[in-house]
């Protein structure tokens, strides 16, 4: 048990006026019954609820809570109740202005001098605010993958444009080519040619080619006496 827990336990069972001690807390505190009942909370609990304490003591969670929120809770207080040990619940609480808060719920058995369980303590820890900056950066991270898939489809489109092969009539291919073609884009030409000759059953692929061939001459095979610019070659 925690030294919070144990000092609010250390109160309950000497007798105490405990009531300042539990105010004095930040975290929001309360105290149940067997039957699930709330016999004592402090003021962040209050405050938290929206609810003064004498609304709150000898009343349970569906008098507060939807049925699916309050059902979650007894859950808890249950396994408590069964197994005598600590536990930890992350929970949604829905509080009474309709706001949905992300909580941390750790519940401790209660003993009485005899050892016999009489109930439960629990500390609550609100942790909205953390859980909404962690999906702000959940939603920046996926927004940012997003754009990555983006820039990706737009680079593979731009190298799909830079190397047109168009069918201009059966069995002749047409392989406009403008800039400059280096080694990767040459290794692009040929094989979008290749694929576009398996694909049509082309016999001729008349090249192009307007630009620079770093290394070389513009086109794919010597330019003719005639063209300059282009070839005509025969697929075999």
């Amino acid at each position: 048990m925690s030294s919070t827990a144990n000092g609010i336990e250390r109160h309950l069972a000497t007798g105490e006026t405990y009531q300042t001690a539990l105010d004095g807390l930040h975290e929001a505190v309360f105290v149940k019954d067997l039957a699930h009942r709330w016999v004592a909370c402090n003021d962040a609990f209050c405050n938290l609820f929206g609810a003064t304490r004498e609304k709150i003591i000898g009343y349970s969670d569906p008098d507060f809570f939807p049925p699916a929120e309050a059902q979650e809770f007894w859950r808890g207080d249950d396994i408590i109740f069964e197994t005598r040990q600590p536990f930890v619940q992350d929970e949604q609480m829905t509080l009474s202005s309709g706001q949905t808060v992300h909580i941390s719920t750790r519940k401790y058995p209660r003993f009485d001098p005899a050892g016999n369980l009489i109930g439960l303590v629990g500390i609550i820890i609100d942790y909205t605010e953390i859980h909404k900056r962690r999906e702000q950066a959940d939603q920046l991270l996926l927004a940012l993958e997003e754009r990555q898939h983006t820039i990706e489809q737009q680079r593979q489109l731009i190298e799909q444009v830079s190397v047109p092969v168009i069918q201009v009539w059966e069995h002749i291919l047409l392989l406009p080519l403008i800039g400059t073609v280096d080694d990767n884009r040459a290794v692009r030409v040929i094989e979008s040619s290749l694929e576009a000759i398996a694909r049509t059953g082309a016999e001729v692929l008349v090249d192009r080619y307007h630009g620079r061939a770093d290394g070389g001459h513009g086109g794919c095979g010597p330019p003719g006496p005639d063209d300059p610019g282009g070839a005509v070659a025969g697929v075999p």
